[in-house]
């Protein structure tokens, strides 16, 4: 009793003082006789010193902020120095997950997992010299901790054990590895020091931290998923061992401007760069093989180089990459993925090769900067609005090759005024050429048999050549105009000899059809041609000339523009 009562005065002295508080532990378990409930919540700085078990963590715990049931406690414990005592087993449980009904205890020189998990008073804590493990999630959300000792003793630190603390610096052990999630949310720690022989940075590791800068060991040969990302890293050097960056190793790094990738990377996968937002050139070394959709949404991003052993560019590897302007298509390059360079707005021209064989979904969607298109004729695939929107292009080369132009492909090519569908080409599906409004010229092949709804829909046609023997299937959109389904006088040329089954076939019955000769020569034209209808530049109808460009259709087909003061 005379003990006790002393201890209670000296803790009212020190509490006062802020001093730090000295307690010994004799026998593990009776750390709450020495610290009763009515001095536990006044302590903010306490140092013990023997053996501690699950029993006396309880009590920690709730110094520290939290009780047994994980509520909030009036706890002040803020810096707690544990380097002169032993963690023992034996006590009862000092955490419960309610989540998984999972009791957890503590082990022999063991800092157990989630021991001080959710313990947001704690600031500063030093470990036990004999303790040789920090298990997972030891120290998580423990928002206020700034400061954290460890001994040499320790070997392994668990996943996620610093996670959302407000740890500043961190030099790992000997012996010790970076564990998955273990820093994941530090938005303060901007120093590290990685150990030797460190071989990978596992998943979320430095996931959402202020690092700026970080030196990769040599050996290491695997930066995991999501490892880096949202932190704020400005720049990055593989060491020579990397083999691979895992997906969204650095996603969202929006300060990550230059990155230096070294020979004998092999893999990068998928968005593992995307969101980086100052990231202005990258190289990737021809070592890499397979490469994912890993820079979408670089913003800043104009030119990259791709590895000349590539076979595949893969989906979104370059999605909104809006400022990219020039970018390679190595010669073993077979297919391009979905996506891969869509609303690359800046993007003014791109070889592809011979060998070419399949471009996918919205592959340059909106790339309105493309001024030249030609596709090679070992092109068979061709996806869905994989051109859509590129109105720079004026002159499309097509190969026969492709046996369908699917939906959407070439809308709103608004400046391409003659179109060539070469031979072999059976199908042109629904909306393929929607609203490439200035088109007035078109070539269709003698192998077309079908043409789908709106496929030519919205634009200027006055001409129309087909050397189909057969009238194709046509939808009865197929051509519309702003006024028809078919557009005002324009002119339909078929092969000599098939102008009565032309005239007999649904929608194409309804164009001014003429036979082509023998020679492939038009039929004759009126000697003198008379104006027919007038459009303003963006194609609406005229009833009147109107100051500014106007189009005019002509009774022999043809259409002129003029420019009306």
């Amino acid at each position: 009793m005379k003990m006790n009562l002393l201890l209670a005065a000296c803790l009212l002295t020190t509490t006062f003082a802020q001093a730090q508080t000295t307690v010994n532990v004799e026998k593990a378990g009776t750390l709450s006789e020495q610290i009763g409930d009515d001095m536990k919540y006044q302590i903010t700085s306490l140092k013990v010193t023997g053996q501690l078990n699950g029993t006396d963590f309880v009590l920690l715990r709730d110094m520290a902020g939290i009780n047994l049931d994980n509520v909030p406690t009036d706890g002040k414990l803020a810096t707690l120095d544990l380097s002169e005592a032993d963690i023992v087993a034996g006590g009862e449980a000092y955490y419960t997950d309610f989540v998984t009904n999972t009791d957890y205890y503590t082990a022999d020189g063991e800092v157990g997992k989630c021991l001080f998990f959710d313990c947001d008073k704690l600031t500063d804590v030093k470990l036990p010299a004999t303790a040789t493990v920090v298990g997972d999630s030891a120290f998580m959300r423990c928002e206020a901790l700034a400061e954290i000792t460890l001994p040499s003793a320790v070997k392994r630190i668990g996943s996620y054990a610093f996670s959302e603390t407000s740890i500043t610096a961190f030099t790992f052990p000997d012996g010790t590895q970076p564990a998955e999630g273990m820093f994941r949310n530090c938005g303060k720690l901007a120093s590290v020091t990685l150990p030797e022989g460190c071989t990978e940075i596992p998943a979320k590791t430095f996931s959402g931290t202020a690092l700026q800068e970080i030196s990769l060991p040599e050996g290491l040969t695997r930066i995991g998923s999501d490892a880096f990302s949202s932190s704020s890293l400005t720049s990055l050097t593989c060491p020579s061992t990397l083999k691979e960056i895992g997906e969204s190793a650095f996603f969202m790094c929006g300060s990550l401007a230059t990155i230096a990738l070294n020979d004998g990377l092999e893999t990068i996968k998928g968005s593992a760069f995307s969101y980086c937002d100052k990231l202005e050139t990258v190289n990737i070394p021809n070592s890499v093989t397979t490469l994912e959709g890993c820079f979408s949404n670089c913003g800043k991003l104009r030119e990259a180089v791709l590895p000349e052993g590539l076979t595949s560019i893969s989906s979104s590897l370059f999605n909104m990459c809006m400022a990219l302007e020039s970018v390679n298509i190595p010669a073993g390059v077979k297919t391009i993925g979905e996506n891969a360079f869509q609303n690359c707005m800046a993007l003014t021209g791109i070889t592809f090769p011979e060998g070419l064989e399949s471009i996918g979904a919205n592959a340059f969607y909106g790339c309105y900067s493309l001024e030249e298109l030609v596709l090679p004729e070992t092109l068979t695939t061709l996806g869905e609005s994989s051109f859509d929107g590129c109105d720079g292009i004026v002159t499309p080369s097509l190969p026969g090759s492709i046996k369908t132009i699917p939906g959407n492909a070439f809308a709103y090519l608004v400046y391409l005024e003659e179109l060539t569908i070469n031979e072999g080409t059976t199908d042109i599906d629904e909306m393929a050429f929607i609203n490439c409004e200035s088109l007035m010229k078109l070539n269709l092949p003698s192998t077309l048999e079908s043409i789908g709804y709106a496929a030519f829909a919205y634009n200027m046609l006055t001409e129309i050549n087909i050397n189909a023997a057969t009238p194709p299937a046509c939808d009865a959109t197929a051509f519309a105009s702003w006024e028809s389904n078919i557009p005002e006088g324009c002119k339909l040329y078929v092969p000599e000899g098939t102008k009565g089954a032309y005239s007999e076939a649904d929608v194409w019955k309804d164009f001014i059809i003429e036979e082509t000769t023998a020679t492939g020569i038009n039929g004759a034209h009126a000697d003198e041609a008379t104006e027919t209808a007038r459009y303003d530049i963006s194609g609406q109808k005229l009833l009147r000339p109107a100051s500014g460009i106007n189009i005019i259709r002509m009774s022999d087909g043809t259409t002129r523009k003029v420019l009306v003061h």
